[in-house]
């Protein structure tokens, strides 16, 4: 019989990398679940993948942002090299870093007397997915302002 679960990735080391927490007003409220994963460019015969998620919500009490890292292990039980992005948003791995992140932020939360203003699902959200270095580079590329400058 065939495992309803994707046991495609195990879950290694997870670490908070950054927690906030600030009481403000924000006019609509939401919840977001979003990560990245590094590229194949490590060595050739590594099994794994760093992958670094984001837990942030916000409403008209507070706002939260909780950031962890962890360590992706290829289990070997399926071939994720060309799906990677969809076996991971569906993986059992990212769904206990979902739950690792919900819980910091509950505690954060709680230490402002604020966890009860919150709802965040049991179950993560559909999660915004990108490879590193996609959309970190535009980001945090810019020119030089000197470019010009003769010297």
């Amino acid at each position: 019989m065939k495992s309803p679960f994707n046991h495609a990735f195990i879950l290694s080391d997870p670490r908070v990398l950054g927690l906030e927490v600030h009481t403000a007003e924000v006019s609509d409220a939401h919840l977001t679940w979003s990560c990245s994963y590094s590229g194949e460019d490590l060595d050739e015969d590594d099994d794994f993948r760093v992958v670094i998620a984001t837990l942030h919500g916000a409403n008209d009490e507070a706002t939260f942002t909780v950031t962890m890292g962890s360590i992706f292990v290829d289990s070997g039980l399926v071939e994720v090299e060309h799906d990677y992005a969809e076996y991971l948003a569906k993986s059992e791995a990212l769904e206990s870093l979902y739950d690792l992140c919900r819980l910091q932020a509950r505690t954060a939360l709680g230490m402002l007397e604020l966890e009860k203003m919150f709802e965040m699902p049991m179950k993560a959200p559909q999660p915004k997915i990108t490879e590193m270095g996609d959309e970190d580079q535009d980001v945090h590329q810019h020119d030089d302002l000197d470019e010009d400058a003769q010297p």
